[in-house]
């Protein structure tokens, strides 16, 4: 059946308004939407979730967030600062943001502590400390640290 003269639009039409409306629907979502690694990036709660265009925007959430305690955003700030996205790279500011967070059982940002950790990223290369931090991203729910410890520690 031809798509076209049922509903009046083309069948590459119907892909576009299937691929906006899914794209709203992720958009939609206010809150962490559990699957098998424990969430979908949002933009409330994940950097990943910003394109370029709108990571000042990101920085500018995230910081305020932080600024009032908040973990997840701690750990986004110091992911921004270590990437230089939205902010100007900065490895020593993005371990402070990840240490602030990982002192709240971020299993994220114990991870990513971790990593600068293992590798001397803004910090002292100390893999005992790595190995630590992944043994409490670990603990703390974090579905990658095992293969960090498994092959760092």
């Amino acid at each position: 059946m031809d798509m076209k003269r049922n509903f009046g639009i083309s069948i590459r039409q119907g892909k576009i308004l299937l691929a906006l409306a899914m794209l709203a629907s992720l958009a939609a979502c206010s809150s962490t939407t559990t699957n098998k690694y424990g969430y979908v990036p949002t933009q409330q709660t994940d950097i990943a979730a910003y394109n370029p265009t709108t990571y000042n925007y990101a920085f500018s959430y995230f910081k305020q967030r932080a600024q009032d305690g908040d973990p997840v955003a701690e750990d986004n700030l110091g992911r921004m600062y270590a990437d230089g996205r939205g902010a100007p790279e900065d490895p020593v500011q993005s371990v402070a943001w990840y240490s602030k967070a990982a002192a709240k059982h971020n299993a994220d940002a114990e991870l990513n502590l971790g990593v600068a950790c293992l590798y001397g990223r803004g910090t002292q290369q100390n893999t005992t400390q790595a190995c630590q931090m992944f043994a409490a991203a670990k603990h703390d729910g974090s579905p990658y640290a095992q293969e960090f410890y498994t092959n760092s520690c």
